[in-house]
């Protein structure tokens, strides 16, 4: 356990620490029973709780010691000592953290815990709704960033789920909740709200079968998010964020920085940055192994997306359904890979954007080939039935005669 839980620890404590651990199982073991589980696919959830021994050692705690920061917000909220938040916004997710039903969080591996609960729920949820399909299903277990950031105590992996979920609902024309799923957000990271508004907006403008009433719902939404969050849509503001990351990614020096001069620029530089956003960093560009290890993983990754924009643009079948998921995912990656330098942070940034995408996109995959499948039984019966039609035929009629 890490120092500042020791701290103070009466036995009790300690005890109610220690019996997190089955209690956790105990709720692992009802989501596979409600997934209807088999043997492989428990195997990779109880390896992806086991990561949480992994990622709250030292050495990947000095990388992500905000796991630190949203645990001690959780002990906090936890113990009452709410004098200690603020109530500030940006503990929200100790708070989410703290509310799980286990009995006790002074540690950063029990608001782990938590957070690997959180992404077997929405397994459960997607496996009930039969989003996660052959592939789909595949990808969202064995994809290894989303493994690797969602077994750690950050928010990233809240965020990834209401993304999912407001997906989810938005392809299902369900647009009320797909903004409430999206709504949290707004708190957590502003960037991503914004970026599904503006994918929001995109869609509207696009899509001329939506519903007179949706339509005004949406532009309600832009406009609200605009309205209320306009100091941070600013040259100035974006430039800062720029900055930063530049500096975090060059030795702290701004050597080479070319600032933003103007929206002209945002939009050039947005649609340039974006294949590099999705594709960094490149082999040669790891500075240490678990950079080597990303930019494996995104050689994949990347087969995976050209195929899929190759299908959402010739499979009719997937057209449609893909519309909105492109317009989500290439905005966020313009908007991220205008304001991202650093490696670390364009794959944690990334992540929760390939998850939903592929998810997504695997789904309708996997139903084009189903359909498929389904179209050449039917063909094989009709040409069954044919076939039977005309050897009865002439018999029936000789046998008339």
């Amino acid at each position: 356990m890490d120092a500042f839980v020791l701290s103070g620890l009466g036995p009790v404590d300690i005890a109610l620490e220690l019996s997190n651990l089955p209690v956790m199982l105990m709720w692992l073991f009802l989501a596979m029973y409600l997934a209807r589980a088999n043997n492989v696919v428990a195997s990779i959830l109880f390896l992806h709780f086991g990561l949480v021994f992994l990622t709250s050692q030292e050495f990947i705690l000095s990388k992500f010691s905000d796991q630190t920061h949203y645990s001690m917000a959780a002990m906090y909220y936890r113990t009452g000592v709410t004098s200690e938040l603020y109530f500030d916004i940006k503990h929200l997710p100790g708070l989410l953290f703290a509310i799980f039903p286990i009995p006790s969080i002074r540690s950063v591996e029990s608001a782990s815990m938590v957070n690997v609960m959180y992404y077997v729920l929405l397994y459960v949820f997607l496996v009930k709704k039969k989003i996660l399909i052959g592939r789909a299903q595949w990808f969202y277990l064995l994809y290894p960033s989303l493994m690797f950031y969602s077994s750690m105590a950050l928010r990233d992996g809240i965020v990834m789920i209401c993304m999912v979920l407001g997906v989810y609902f938005f392809q299902k024309k369900r647009y009320i909740l797909a903004g409430l799923a999206h709504f949290p957000l707004a708190a957590l990271k502003f960037q991503n709200f914004l970026i599904f508004a503006v994918a929001v907006m995109f869609f509207m403008i696009t899509s001329p079968r939506l519903n007179i009433f949706y339509r005004v719902l949406m532009v309600g939404f832009v406009f609200f998010a605009a309205s209320h969050f306009a100091d941070l849509m600013t040259i100035d503001e974006i430039n800062r964020y720029r900055r930063w990351m530049y500096f975090e990614n060059h030795n702290e020096s701004l050597e080479g920085y070319i600032p933003i001069e103007s929206y002209q620029d945002i939009v050039v530089i947005g649609l340039l940055s974006a294949p590099y956003m999705i594709m960094k960093p490149f082999p040669w560009e790891a500075a240490n192994a678990f950079q080597f290890f990303q930019s494996i993983e995104n050689i994949f990754i990347d087969i995976f997306i050209i195929f899929s924009v190759y299908h959402s643009i010739k499979n009719k079948h997937i057209r449609g359904n893909m519309w909105f998921l492109n317009l989500y995912f290439f905005t966020g990656m313009c908007i991220y890979g205008l304001v991202t330098d650093n490696f670390g942070t364009a794959a944690r940034y990334r992540y929760p954007f390939v998850t939903f995408y592929l998810v997504y996109f695997f789904y309708y995959f996997e139903m084009y080939k189903i359909k498929i499948r389904m179209d050449r039984m039917r063909a094989y019966w009709e040409w069954c039935m044919s076939c039977w039609q005309q050897q009865v035929r002439p018999l029936a009629s000789r046998e008339v005669v």
